[in-house]
């Protein structure tokens, strides 16, 4: 039976997607202060947990429809948990409702970081438009010669 793998794979899961959100968090935090070298080391991080989420994500779709596929029922927690032990029903409910509780977190942490990088491409749009307005008078002067 897959009971067990995708348990471990779930709380692999919700691990890895854990560590992400605490990345969100600094990259927030790293942007909102504009300490540019940790931002990108911390994409540098993001990628490779990126990479480690994808494929759990891939293993535990594959261990989900194997499970079902053994219990008869389509792969959707709340079957599964029907067709197993109460034990392991609720087991599989737990950490499926955790796994899902930290995705929601990981939303709100990405909504949260896409503002603020929204909000500082504005100023920095607004700064380069009234730094070329205020640069204008002075390319329009002609020369100027210190020549004594």
């Amino acid at each position: 039976m897959s009971f067990p793998e995708l348990v471990k794979t779930l709380e692999m899961q919700d691990e890895v997607l854990g560590q992400l959100g605490d990345l969100l968090i600094k990259q927030r935090e790293a942007l909102r202060d504009g300490r540019l070298q940790v931002l990108q080391d911390l994409f540098k991080e993001m990628q490779f947990l990126s990479v480690k989420a994808q494929a759990l994500e891939g293993k535990r779709s594959r261990l989900c429809a194997a499970l079902a596929s053994e219990l008869g029922c389509e792969p959707v927690i709340s079957e599964m948990c029907e067709r197993l032990s109460l034990e392991d029903g609720e087991l599989l409910r737990a950490r499926g409702r955790s796994l899902a509780n930290r995705v929601g977190l990981l939303r709100s942490e990405m909504k949260l970081l896409e503002m603020l990088m929204d909000e500082a491409r504005m100023l920095n749009e607004m700064m380069i438009s009234e730094w070329r307005r205020m640069r204008a008078p002075f390319d329009d002067a002609g020369g100027f010669s210190a020549r004594i």
